[in-house]
């Protein structure tokens, strides 16, 4: 964000109703299901994958190279089933995206 003077100090962001404070209390709940979702994973995914976002019905992970991505498609019913199960987040559709680590 920026004003006339330049950028607008961050105390401003978060006080002024913005959707700053939103995106920082969805993306810890997000950080924190990570945690959780990482200890249910099977053993040979583990670390291989983050969540990314949760929609309506749509998980999206994140993995760092097409290997680590391809070994999760593989065990998408199992990811989904997690999500159901362990965390009665009800998604059908799991969708993988590729990033950037040096992010």
């Amino acid at each position: 964000m920026h004003n006339k003077s330049g950028p607008t100090p961050i105390n401003y962001c978060l006080n002024s109703g913005s959707e700053l404070p939103k995106i920082f209390k969805h993306a810890n709940y997000l950080r924190e299901l990570d945690r959780k979702f990482q200890s249910k994973l099977p053993l040979a995914l583990r670390g291989l994958c983050s969540i990314a976002n949760i929609r309506t019905n749509l998980i999206v992970l994140i993995c760092y190279s097409q290997l680590e991505a391809s070994k999760v498609r593989m065990h998408s019913r199992v990811i989904l089933q997690i999500f159901n199960q362990d965390f009665k987040i009800t998604a059908q559709k799991l969708r993988i995206i590729i990033g950037d680590k040096s992010i």
